[in-house]
């Protein structure tokens, strides 16, 4: 596992204004619960979030009947992905969590943390995604 980002800290000046690079750059998905000990070693001033089903106060996590839905593979992640962003805009205290995370990135590194391994079928993605469309603030559309 690569652990370097050596770049991650040279955007922390306060007399610019972090661009949208810089905050996707600053947002990152590599880490999961087995690892998170040392990734905190490694990066010891990043922010990392846990958004798992287990964490009593993850705002960012899809319903449980979403999760078991999923976990039993009776949707795609396709399906999974439009559902749970669905879910996510009708949580006022998710996009708050949103907004927060996105505030977050501008000064430093946030990972998303949870579970899954692969971070390219886990709800984590989907997270950042809707972090850097909407940085945060309330979306109705559809896509």
């Amino acid at each position: 596992m690569n652990l370097e980002h050596a770049s991650v800290y040279e955007f922390f000046n306060p007399r610019r204004t972090p661009s949208h690079e810089d905050i996707m750059r600053n947002i990152r998905l590599d880490c999961y619960v087995a690892i998170i000990g040392r990734m905190r070693e490694a990066f010891p001033r990043a922010h990392f979030e846990i958004i798992t089903r287990r964490e009593e106060n993850s705002t960012l996590s899809p319903s449980m009947s979403l999760a078991w839905i999923w976990s039993a593979r009776k949707i795609t992640f396709n399906g999974f992905s439009r559902m749970f962003l669905a879910e996510l805009k009708t949580r006022p205290e998710a996009l708050e969590a949103l907004r927060r995370l996105h505030a977050i990135a501008e000064r430093q590194l946030v990972f998303l943390v949870c579970y899954e391994r692969d971070s390219k079928q886990c709800h984590r993605s989907l997270v950042k995604e809707y972090i850097m469309k909407y940085g945060g603030t309330e979306h109705h559309g559809t896509g």
